[in-house]
């Protein structure tokens, strides 16, 4: 695979935690409320883009150690996301969460798109 196929599924699966984050948020705490951004939060963010590179892209594609390790990093990082302090490092207007969830969508689609050319 790619290591284009890899950044742009990265960007991908980020921005699809973005907008489940938006969701969650929109749910729990209202519409147009601040959102805090916590070392949690980067640690989902970071792990989103982790299973998003190593992720199996193919029925027949047999897994491998890497994607095994990715997925164990992953789980990792977001148990490691509820010990950290949950003190917000910079406030949000809510509505970044979606605009950056449809720009990293975004770009991972045109990198994808450009591997196929």
């Amino acid at each position: 695979m790619s290591n284009a196929l890899r950044v742009g599924g990265a960007f991908v699966a980020v921005g699809a935690a973005l907008f489940l984050l938006t969701l969650v948020q929109v749910l729990v705490q209202g519409w147009m409320v601040p959102f805090p951004v916590t070392w949690s939060f980067i640690a989902i963010i970071l792990a989103a883009g982790f299973l998003g590179a190593f992720a199996t892209t193919d029925k027949r594609q047999p897994g491998s150690r890497i994607q095994v390790s990715a997925l164990a990093l992953a789980v990792g990082l977001v148990f490691l996301g509820r010990l950290l302090p949950q003190e917000p490092l910079m406030v949000w207007q809510q509505y970044w969460l979606p605009a950056y969830g449809l720009a990293a969508i975004a770009c991972g689609l045109v990198i994808r798109r450009s591997t196929l050319r």
